[in-house]
């Protein structure tokens, strides 16, 4: 969402150059895990208004915490999955790869919280009539 390209008004959640950004427009939380091609990752960024302190968690694992300068002051803008899109401009920066479950919640999670969402215990896509686990497990069975 980004109301305009100025500091705090502008809230991005971005891979760039094979890292992974939070922040509100020159008030970045940089995470220090390298973002590799062709690997499934689980991204949670908490951003805790009271306190203006932003979280990236890859994985389950904190990974990036950064004291924000002020409070996001952005009340307004489209909200782009996918590209950048900065001050309603049309959408640029397509991301190329995989997206799945999206989800906002209007609440700070906690740690646990999100280290129990970023742990997969079996993963069955029933693609193509497939039974087979694609999680890390690999559980299994029979239809």
């Amino acid at each position: 969402m980004c109301e305009s390209s100025s500091l705090d008004r502008c809230l991005h959640l971005l891979i760039r150059q094979n890292s992974t950004y939070f922040g509100f427009f020159y008030d970045d939380c940089q995470s220090s895990t390298i973002i590799n091609i062709n690997q499934w990752y689980h991204f949670a960024f908490v951003y805790d208004y009271t306190t203006h302190i932003q979280y990236i968690y890859v994985n389950g694992n904190l990974d990036c915490i950064h004291n924000s300068s002020g409070p996001f002051l952005g009340n307004s803008g489209a909200i782009t999955i996918g590209a950048v899109n900065s001050s309603g401009a049309v959408p640029i920066s397509y991301w190329t790869g995989y997206i799945d479950q999206v989800s906002y919640v209007a609440r700070a999670k906690t740690a646990v919280e999100i280290l129990t969402d970023a742990t997969l215990v079996a993963y069955y896509s029933f693609d193509n009539g497939s039974f087979y686990d694609s999680g890390p497990n690999k559980i299994n069975g029979v239809s």
